[in-house]
Parts: structure tokens; sequence; C-alpha cells
């Protein structure tokens, strides 16, 4: 169980990470003038791609409170 958590808290870490790494691609495509995209093609598929990364956040977060639900009740 110690080592799955601990796999999955690197998941979640690395989820951080992609989610900074969105943040900045967020900024690059937005235009300084008028916050509008560059590029509503690019925009789109970046927003389908922020949305899956979005998606995966809250499912690692999920399997992380079963996973801890799980060890709490084998303690007791």
């Amino acid at each position: 169980m110690e080592n799955i958590m601990n796999q999955a808290k690197s998941i979640k870490q690395n989820n951080f990470n992609n989610m900074q790494q969105i943040n900045s691609i967020n900024l690059i495509l937005t235009s300084d003038n008028n916050g509008r995209d560059k590029d509503p093609n690019i925009s789109e598929g970046f927003l389908k791609l922020k949305r899956k990364i979005e998606e995966v956040n809250n499912a690692t977060e999920e399997f992380l409170s079963i996973l801890n639900n799980d060890n709490a009740e084998s303690r007791h």
C-alpha cells in the first residue's frame, strides 16, 4: 500500500508540473494587446488538452482519497 501511495503522490506532483506548463502555454497563446487568442485553431486544441489534464488531476485526487480511506480503515 505504501508503494502505491508513493507512486500516486509522484503522479500528483507531475500533475502539478503539467498545470504549471499549461499556464505558461496559456500566457503564450494570449495576445498582449487585447487578451484574445493569437491562433483560434491552436487555442481550441490547447483547451482540449487543458481539460484532459484537469480530468487527470481530478482522477488522481479521487484515487489518492480512496487510498487514504482504505489505508485508514486497515489501521482500525
